[in-house]
């Protein structure tokens, strides 16, 4: 009779158990439901990123969560409010901290998950959203351990959509323009036509363009090397203002090479496309550095 007692509670405190569980879960689910739902009515994602699952919402190119979303904002604070105080697991938590644009919490929670081991390829991809929102412009380590982060979800998945956005987005932070504009046409192999391929095309197009300036700038820096005409110098410096006062930073100092060795030819020539250089740039965008230096100088 004991025995038979005995068995008859332990079956009582598992039924308990596994009751009270479904309870749990199935309250975070439906939290879990109506934040998503919530989400979908904001106007901005709170985070550069791709959250795991998420709708489309363009991003304002703002690295803050100080946004007014519209009506939608007050409700899904307290949505997510509810998620972070909850029992539910840190991914769940993770993940309202994120729609409330708290890269640092969420990084935070999810750093745990990912340090056990066995985390999926969307906590991964979550976390990589997280420490990136979470990162000041100039913090490489940490928009490099972002990176990281994508690169070991797309290890378990490869073709997984948010991952392979959050790496282009990491990459393009870091100023990897080239690497970056591999990352976006590799998501748009994936997906081509929903709205975050919209978004990851005008960002490529962006660095393309960019890319494509670079090289017509290296291109016609290099012919100045060779050029005695003032006003293709000029001409140039204004196009690529930016690579003409790098030219001029290097080149000035091979002028003080020139005058050691005693070449006072090639000292006199390019102290010549430098004060063309200097005063472009004086004159485009009042950068009157390099003209001081180089007037200031002799040949």
């Amino acid at each position: 009779m004991e025995q038979r007692l005995s068995s008859v509670l332990r079956c009582s405190y598992v039924a308990t158990f596994v009751g009270v569980t479904l309870i749990a879960l199935t309250g975070c689910r439906k939290s879990a439901d109506e934040l998503e739902g919530v989400a979908r009515q904001l106007r901005y994602r709170p985070v550069e990123g791709r959250i795991y699952g998420s709708s489309y919402a363009p991003w304002p190119g703002l690295r803050d969560a100080s946004l007014d979303a519209g009506f939608a904002k007050p409700k899904l604070r307290g949505v997510s409010f509810r998620l972070r105080v909850s029992n539910g697991s840190e991914e769940l938590r993770a993940r309202a901290a994120l729609w409330d644009g708290d890269g640092r919490d969420a990084a935070r929670l999810l750093g745990r998950v990912t340090s056990r081991g066995n985390a999926s390829a969307a906590v991964w991809s979550d976390y990589s959203a997280a420490l990136y929102a979470d990162a000041k412009p100039d913090d490489s380590f940490q928009l490099a351990t972002s990176l990281a982060a994508a690169d070991s979800a797309l290890n378990l998945d490869p073709d997984q959509p948010e991952a392979l956005f959050n790496r282009a987005v990491a990459l393009e932070a870091l100023s990897l323009r080239g690497a970056a504009a591999e990352a976006y046409r590799k998501y748009l192999r994936i997906d081509a036509s929903s709205p975050w391929a919209s978004e990851a095309r005008s960002r490529l197009d962006t660095l393309e363009r960019s890319l494509t300036n670079a090289e017509k700038g290296r291109h016609a820096l290099d012919r100045i090397e060779q050029s005695e005409d003032e006003l293709f110098i000029n001409d140039t410096a204004i196009a690529f203002p930016y690579q003409a006062r790098l030219w001029a930073e290097i080149h000035l100092g091979k002028w003080g090479e020139c005058v050691l060795r005693k070449d006072s030819a090639d000292a006199s020539s390019t102290l010549k496309r430098c004060r063309v250089i200097g005063r472009a740039l004086e004159k485009q965008r009042g950068d009157s550095a390099h003209l001081k230096t180089a007037s200031s100088t002799s040949h």
